[in-house]
């Protein structure tokens, strides 16, 4: 596994090339969207739907899953047991994340400069610093019942994990951090923030194309046009 600095830096030189710096959206910097919500929720999904209604190379988006930091041989055996916690915020190297941001917001000569990033992630909203440089926050808010039967499906189609191994993490590790972690940051959506409902049956859609219509019209003043 690669280290959470390794895949950071992958992820910059993945960008290179796509991005050119322009005058009112350097001095502002991109527009941050913060993506949160559970495992099997739909927050990967409502990402890259709104990159894709945004339509636009300039607008990249960053996964906290790049971000788990490097395992002691002792996780790593738990990791080979299906022992370990990842969705606990020990887990993450958040000050990694934060650090990346901080130098995409900033347009870092290092760093290509983007016009929206999308951050999404189980914890994208724990780290407050993170919160804090948020051009709009979204929880993406699933029952536990939807989010269990997405991840036995996930799970054995991309990962040929057995029912009983994936129910098993679930109510071990998955449901409990739900709970003490991921849950509250809901709590920190704001006046900026937007909560979707995402059980079984309701549409993304919606909320994405609105999502989106009210990006382009407020990075309209930082010069950008999407």
């Amino acid at each position: 596994m690669q280290s959470s600095a390794a895949v950071a830096d992958a992820a910059i030189v993945a960008t290179t090339g796509t991005a050119a710096t322009t005058g009112a959206a350097a001095k502002r910097g991109p527009f941050l969207i913060v993506v949160c919500g559970g495992s099997a929720s739909g927050k990967t999904m409502f990402a890259h739907l709104l990159k894709t209604r945004l339509n636009s190379e300039r607008v990249f988006i960053l996964s906290m899953d790049h971000f788990y930091r490097n395992f002691t041989e002792e996780e790593k055996k738990k990791i080979g047991e299906e022992e370990f916690n990842f969705d606990s915020p020990d887990a993450i190297d958040i000050n990694c994340a934060h650090d990346l941001i901080v130098k995409m917001k900033s347009g870092e000569a290092l760093v290509p400069s983007m016009d929206v990033i999308i951050f999404e992630g189980i914890l994208s909203l724990h780290d407050d610093r993170i919160v804090d440089m948020a051009d709009k926050k979204v929880f993406v808010s699933a029952d536990e019942d939807t989010r269990l039967n997405r991840r036995l499906t996930r799970d054995a189609r991309e990962r040929g994990r057995t029912e009983e191994s994936t129910r098993a993490q679930h109510e071990k590790f998955v449901e409990p951090a739900y709970r003490a972690y991921i849950a509250p940051c809901a709590n920190k959506l704001g006046t900026n923030g937007l909560l979707v409902e995402n059980n079984e049956g309701q549409n993304l859609e919606p909320h994405v194309e609105s999502l989106a219509k009210e990006i382009r019209e407020e990075v309209k003043c930082r010069g950008i046009s999407l």
